[in-house]
């Protein structure tokens, strides 16, 4: 499953600037990936927010929620993504997919289809885009024409830019 940041408390930042009360996010591994400060503004770095690691993959997967865009959260985000085979079939193809909406329309990133066959065959995918606050990011794999038992294994990492 997925981790994703949630808002884990409240804190006072200290006097500087007025800055008040801020809410902090942290992804399951407790790191702080963001902060919104007293006067809305949304801070953060280059925070892991979700991850995902799939291994003995078959088939295709279908869509699925990677992260959803908190009320603050719309800006730029960064996805890295890995297929691996790790089981070589005789036949097939696999693509690797990320989707989001980027407040006009939906939108997505695809990796070129590449073979099944050989073990040890590795794709990656990597792109920035913009998403909407309030929207869903998923992802998906597509196995076309596999044959022999084909395996891979799927890996993603999603980051919050800002």
């Amino acid at each position: 499953m997925p981790s994703t940041i949630q808002p884990t408390s409240q804190y006072t930042f200290g006097p500087a600037n007025n800055a008040g009360d801020i809410v902090h996010f942290t992804n399951t591994a407790g790191q702080v990936v963001s902060w919104i400060d007293s006067f809305g503004v949304h801070w953060g770095g280059l925070g892991t927010i979700a991850l995902v690691s799939l291994a003995g993959q078959t088939a295709s997967i279908g869509s699925t929620p990677l992260y959803a865009v908190p009320p603050t959260g719309g800006g730029m985000y960064a996805v890295y993504a890995d297929v691996i085979v790790t089981s070589a079939g005789s036949a097939g193809t696999v693509v690797a997919s990320i989707s989001w909406n980027n407040g006009t329309t939906a939108a997505g990133l695809d990796s070129v289809a590449f073979n099944l066959n050989t073990q040890g065959e590795q794709a990656a995918l990597l792109g920035n885009f913009m998403a909407a606050a309030n929207s869903i990011i998923t992802y998906f794999t597509t196995v076309s024409g596999a044959s022999g038992n084909p395996q891979y294994n799927f890996n993603l990492r999603l980051q919050y830019l800002g």
